[in-house]
C-alpha cells in the first residue's frame, strides 16, 4: 500500500509464470550492463544506456495497481496492458475469494473471476478499505490457495 498524490494504490502482480518470465528479463537487462562496465577500464556511456532501459522496464513492471475513487463508488485496476485496465463500480463485485498469494475479483463483468497477485501488505488492506465503502455488498470468503480454472467442453471446472 503507497500513498501517492492523496490516493492509496495496491500493487498487484499478474499470473506467476508471466512475473518470472517479466522480471527475469528485466534483471538480465541490469547484468548485461554490469558486464558491459566491467569489460572496459574506463565507464562506457553505452552501460548507462541499458541502466536506462532497466529502470525503464522496473517502472513499467510496477505500474500495476489498484485504487478506489475518493467517493468510494468505483474500483480502477491500472495496468500497462489493456486487458488487465478495468473500472468497475464497487457494487457490481459480486464476489472476493482472499488466499494467501493473492485475491480473486468476481463481478458482473467477470463471471469467472480475475486473478491477481498481491503481497500480504497490499492484500490485507485493500480488502479492508473496500468492505468499508457504503456501495460494497460481496462476500468476501479466505481459500486455501489460488487454483486455475480448465475450461472442459463448454464448462469451466473450478479449481478454487
Amino acid at each position: 500500500m503507497i500513498k501517492v498524490f492523496g490516493k492509496i494504490r495496491y500493487h498487484w502482480q499478474p499470473d506467476i509464470a508471466l512475473s518470472i518470465a517479466y522480471w527475469s528479463l528485466t534483471i538480465s537487462i541490469f547484468f548485461i550492463g554490469w558486464i558491459l562496465t566491467f569489460e572496459k577500464t574506463r565507464i562506457y556511456w553505452l552501460t548507462f544506456i541499458i541502466w536506462s532501459i532497466f529502470l525503464f522496464f522496473c517502472i513499467l513492471g510496477m505500474h500495476r495497481h489498484f485504487w478506489i475513487e475518493d467517493d468510494k463508488e468505483h474500483l480502477h485496476i491500472v495496468s500497462l496492458w489493456r486487458k488487465h485496465r478495468a473500472d468497475i463500480p464497487i457494487s457490481s463485485i459480486t464476489k472476493i475469494l482472499v488466499s494467501y498469494h493473492g485475491i480473486i475479483i468476481f463481478s458482473d463483468k467477470w463471471e469467472h473471476g480475475r486473478i491477481y497477485y498481491m503481497r500480504k501488505g497490499h492484500r490485507r488492506p485493500f480488502i479492508k478499505d473496500i468492505s468499508n465503502c457504503l456501495t460494497f455488498n460481496a462476500e468476501v470468503e479466505d481459500i486455501r490457495q489460488i487454483i486455475y480454472e480448465k475450461k472442459v467442453g463448454g464448462n469451466y471446472e473450478n479449481g478454487y
